[in-house]
């Protein structure tokens, strides 16, 4: 990452940057609806995770009651922040905020859109639940940061996707664990694409300093086999040829690409396995 020793934001005026950058953020948002957003701090992790949720989210987390929002941030995981960093997250939060009033993300729906696809039940149906949301997690991102770029903030994106790879040591072992049962990879796999999806997009309209960025997610993810590499490039690709299509008709056509190459791919469908716990 380029240096910015020079703007890391000092601790004492971390609230008052990161209130900066949503307000002036939602003020460049005319004709999206305009959500109220709440800013809530804690200094430390303890404070912090006392909610499941947000110990699970990581050390930014949106919470919505109707229109209004509160963006939890936990101080103490964020210290020596840059402030690009800093900048593109609050302007992802955001637009993330922003996305979840617009009414065409409603109308996706998993027995209308997807069950009709594959007609499971139990785990099964579980499993495939859990595919689709991770699916949805890289749309809603990607269409975040197609946004976000629109209104100049690209370079800001990639340098809190950058900032916000962390290499996870387990990911080795439990890739080899999951490669012979296809339905349990698909779901891993899927789950790099939530990160994927905003990196190959920056990286693919060529947005400043993105070649550094994909090239890092990359080299941290160099175990992957050649085909699935090529699998979540395909599927990256996918929102790109459908610029216009509904948000449902999308998802569909990620699902589609899913399952014709892990769920089905001999057209006859296997039983999954139990995910590994170590997956969850």
């Amino acid at each position: 990452m380029s240096n910015h020793n020079s703007q890391i934001i000092p601790p004492e005026k971390f609230q008052e940057y990161s209130r900066y950058f949503v307000e002036e953020f939602i003020k460049k948002t005319e004709g999206y609806p305009s959500p109220g957003i709440n800013l809530s701090f804690y200094p430390t992790r303890a404070a912090y995770e006392t909610i499941p949720a947000r110990a699970f989210a990581g050390p930014v987390y949106s919470e919505q009651q109707g229109d209004l929002f509160t963006i939890h941030i936990c101080e103490n995981r964020l210290k020596n922040i840059p402030s690009p960093v800093l900048q593109g997250w609050m302007e992802h939060e955001t637009m993330r905020c922003i996305q979840r009033l617009q009414p065409e993300f409603a109308q996706f729906n998993f027995k209308k859109n997807i069950f009709p696809l594959m007609p499971v039940t139990g785990l099964a149906e579980n499993h495939i639940r859990e595919l689709v949301y991770s699916l949805e997690v890289g749309l809603r991102k990607y269409l975040a940061t197609k946004t976000l770029i629109h209104m100049g903030g690209g370079f800001q994106q990639s340098h809190f996707h950058f900032f916000r790879i962390s290499p996870i040591v387990e990911d080795r072992s439990n890739y080899q664990k999951v490669l012979p049962h296809l339905w349990t990879k698909a779901l891993f796999l899927c789950r790099k694409f939530r990160e994927f999806m905003p990196i190959y997009w920056l990286a693919d309209k060529g947005v400043e300093f993105s070649q550094d960025l994909a090239s890092y997610w990359w080299k941290v993810n160099d175990y992957l086999l050649p085909e699935d590499k090529a699998f979540l490039r395909e599927l990256a690709g996918i929102p790109h040829r459908y610029p216009n299509a509904p948000y449902p008709d999308i998802l569909i056509e990620l699902f589609k690409k899913v399952k014709s190459q892990y769920l089905v791919p001999d057209k006859t469908a296997p039983k999954p396995p139990s995910p590994s716990p170590t997956l969850h």
